[in-house]
C-alpha cells in the first residue's frame, strides 16, 4: 500500500490549501432571512427521525418498513399511540436560527488537487471511473488497486480516501479439519494482530497533523479516538456556533490507521453551514400534532402493524377493511397475524424539551438543519419534530408522467375478455395521444365508456391542490384553455 508522503515534501503545496480551502468555520455571510423549505412528500423524513425511539419501537419500525416484510415478525410489546403533555413539561425553546448547506458548489479543482498530493495520491483526475455519475472530482483507480480520492456532488461537500485494497496480503489461516470418536473437530488457529497499529496518543496526533495540511481547522472540533491492537480510529465533529445539539454538526472528519501505522482510509465533509432566519415556530398543540404523525405510524395502530405484515399462507379468515390515512387497505384481522404477540398500546407522556435541530434535503438538493423540538417522554425514548411553522416547511407532492404505451392489439372476438383497469388505462391514453386534446365532456365521456374516472390536477399551467386517496382507475389529466391536453399519470 502506498503510505502519505512525509511532510516536508509537502511544503509546496501549503500555499494553495490556504488559497484554495472552503470556509472551515462557521464565521460565514450575515443570517439570510428565512426561506420556504420544501421537501418531497415521499422523501421519509417522518419515518427517518424515529431512529431516536426507544429499542422496542425502534425494532418494530425496522420491522414493518420497507419493502421487505417477515411474515414471521415478531411484534414489540409495545407501541405508542399517542402523546400528551406532562404537568411538569417546560415552556417550548425559542430558538429560530435554522442552517443551510447551499447545493449547487463544487470544490475548486485546485484545492481537490491539493488534497490528492496530501494523500500521495496520483493528482491527475479521473473522468473514466464507474462511480464519476455521483462525484464532482476523482482521482486515483476506483477498484482498489491504489490509493483514490473522491469528492461527492451533494451539498455538504463529502469527500472518501482510500489506501486501496486489491493488493492487501492480510491474510487468515484456515482451520484444520480432525477426526475424533466423537465426529470431526476444527482446530482454527487464533489470529494474530497486525503490527505497528497506532495507539491512541499517535493516532490523535497524527490525525490532527492531516487535517492541519488539509487546510481544514479543527481549533473547535470535538475529537473522539478509539485504538486496540487491530485498528486506531479518530473522529471530529465541527459543532455549529452557538448551538447545543446532540447529533447536528456544522461539519464531520474521520481517519483510520490499521498496521505498520498506515492511514487506510479517511473521509470528512468542507461545506459549512449558513444561518438562515429567524423562522416562526409552532405551539404545542401543533408540535403534538406532528409527534403523532411522525411517531404512531406505522408503530401506533395495532391494525397498521397487521397490514403491514405479509401472510405466507392463506387464511379462512374473512377480510375486514381498516384505514390507514386516506387509503383503506382490506387485509386480515389483526389478531390472526399477530396473535399472541399483539403490542400493547402506549401513549408517551411528554416530561421535558429541548431545543434541536431536525435534518432534511429540499426538492432543490439544499441540505437544511431546521429548528427542532426534542422531546423526552416518560419511556425514556426522545422524539424530534420540526418546530417551523407549515407555511416555511411544505411537502410537495410530486406528480408523475407515466410513459405513453401502445395500445395492444385486440384479440380475436373468440379470445376477447374484460381489460384490466391497466390495459383500460393504457387505450385512454392512446386516445387523447392519436386524436390530440378535446373538451372535458368529451374527453370525460371516452373515460366513461373504458370504466375510468377523471380528475384534473392541472389547469392552464398550475398545479392543483388534490386529496391523497389512490384509485387505478382514476386518470389525473392537464387542462389548458378548456382542452384535456395530457393525461399526467393514474390514481
Amino acid at each position: 500500500m502506498k503510505r502519505l508522503a512525509h511532510p516536508a515534501a509537502l511544503a509546496l503545496v501549503a500555499a494553495l490549501l490556504v488559497s484554495a480551502c472552503v470556509a472551515d468555520d462557521t464565521d460565514g455571510p450575515p443570517m439570510a432571512a428565512p426561506e420556504v423549505i420544501r421537501i418531497s412528500a415521499d422523501s421519509g423524513q417522518a419515518a427517518s427521525m424515529a431512529a431516536d425511539a426507544p429499542a422496542a419501537e425502534q425494532a418494530a419500525i425496522e420491522s414493518v418498513s420497507g419493502d421487505e416484510m417477515a411474515s414471521s415478525m415478531i411484534a414489540p410489546w409495545a407501541v405508542i399511540v399517542g402523546f400528551e403533555a406532562g404537568d411538569g413539561l417546560s415552556a417550548l425553546p425559542t430558538a429560530t436560527t435554522g442552517w443551510v448547506h447551499r447545493a449547487g458548489r463544487e470544490i475548486p479543482l485546485e484545492r481537490a488537487i491539493a488534497m490528492a498530493e496530501v494523500f500521495g495520491v496520483d493528482p491527475t483526475p479521473r473522468t473514466d471511473r464507474e462511480d464519476a455519475e455521483w462525484t464532482s472530482h476523482a482521482f486515483g483507480p476506483d477498484d482498489g488497486t491504489g490509493p483514490s480520492l473522491v469528492f461527492g456532488v451533494g451539498a455538504e461537500l463529502d469527500w472518501w480516501f482510500s489506501a486501496g485494497w486489491a493488493d492487501d496480503d492480510r491474510s487468515v489461516e484456515p482451520c484444520r479439519e480432525i477426526s475424533t470418536d466423537d465426529g470431526i473437530v476444527y482446530d482454527c488457529p487464533e489470529p494474530e494482530p497486525p503490527v505497528g497499529v497506532p495507539s491512541a496518543e499517535e493516532a490523535r496526533a497524527r490525525a490532527l497533523e492531516l487535517w492541519e495540511r488539509l487546510g481544514i481547522d479543527v481549533d473547535d472540533a470535538n475529537v473522539e479516538v478509539w485504538a486496540d491492537d487491530w485498528y486506531a480510529s479518530v473522529s471530529a465533529s465541527i459543532p455549529i456556533e452557538g448551538v447545543d445539539s446532540d447529533w447536528v454538526t456544522a461539519g464531520w472528519l474521520s481517519v483510520g490507521f490499521g498496521g505498520d501505522g498506515v492511514l487506510e482510509y479517511a473521509s470528512g465533509n468542507l461545506s459549512r453551514p449558513e444561518p438562515a432566519g429567524p423562522y416562526p415556530l409552532i405551539d404545542l398543540a401543533a408540535a403534538l400534532d406532528r409527534l403523532q404523525r411522525y411517531y404512531t405510524w406505522p408503530t401506533g395502530p395495532m391494525e397498521a402493524i397487521a397490514e403491514s405484515v405479509a401472510i405466507d399462507e392463506p387464511s379462512v379468515s374473512e377480510p375486514v377493511s381498516e384505514p390507514i390515512g386516506d387509503q383503506p387497505i382490506d387485509t386480515l384481522a389483526p389478531e390472526e397475524v399477530l396473535g399472541e404477540f399483539e403490542p400493547d398500546p402506549i401513549t408517551v407522556t411528554l416530561t421535558d424539551v429541548r431545543a434541536e435541530l431536525w435534518w432534511t434535503m429540499d426538492v432543490e438538493g439544499n441540505v437544511w438543519l431546521v429548528p427542532a423540538y426534542a422531546f423526552t417522554g416518560d419511556d425514556g425514548g426522545t422524539y424530534t419534530v420540526p418546530a417551523v411553522t407549515e407555511e416555511y416547511l411544505v411537502e410537495e407532492i410530486p406528480v408523475a408522467i407515466d410513459p405513453i404505451i401502445d395500445p395492444a392489439p385486440e384479440p380475436a372476438p373468440e379470445q376477447e375478455s374484460e381489460p384490466s383497469p391497466d390495459e383500460r388505462a393504457e387505450r385512454l391514453v392512446a386516445s387523447i395521444e392519436q386524436d390530440g386534446p378535446m373538451t372535458e365532456d368529451e374527453f370525460a365521456e371516452l373515460a366513461d365508456a373504458l370504466g375510468l374516472t377523471v380528475r384534473v390536477v392541472r389547469l392552464d399551467g398550475e398545479d392543483l391542490a388534490i386529496t391523497m386517496d389512490f384509485s387505478p382507475t382514476r386518470a389525473n389529466v392537464e387542462v389548458a384553455n378548456g382542452l384535456v391536453v395530457a393525461v399526467l399519470n393514474f390514481g
